[in-house]
């Protein structure tokens, strides 16, 4: 078939028919492309959630009787009172 030889007619009639089915083609691509970024979303979503930290627990460094401290935050109360009654800190560091 020559589209040189059809009418105006006819090639208007085959214009509107390939606009159509082009029209069809993209929403069907579209849908597929869409479908493929809500799998790819879900996939990254998954891979995203960071495992929650959870720090071990320190070794006592410092011990006196049944307290211990790791030597992490805030000196512990009992420590404050051993350093103020005049001791040190190398009296309470545990034998490791």
């Amino acid at each position: 078939m020559n589209i040189e030889d059809l009418s105006i007619e006819d090639l208007v009639k085959m214009r509107d028919q390939l606009v159509e089915v082009l029209a069809g083609k993209v929403q069907a691509r579209q849908r597929e492309l869409s479908s493929e970024a809500e799998r790819l979303a879900g996939l990254i979503t998954q891979k995203a959630k960071p495992k929650a930290f959870k720090p071990s627990p320190a070794k006592p460094k410092y011990q006196k009787g049944d307290l211990s401290w790791s030597g992490r935050g805030s000196q512990p109360g009992w420590v404050k009172t051993h350093l103020a009654l005049g001791g040190t800190m190398e009296e309470l560091a545990s034998p490791h």
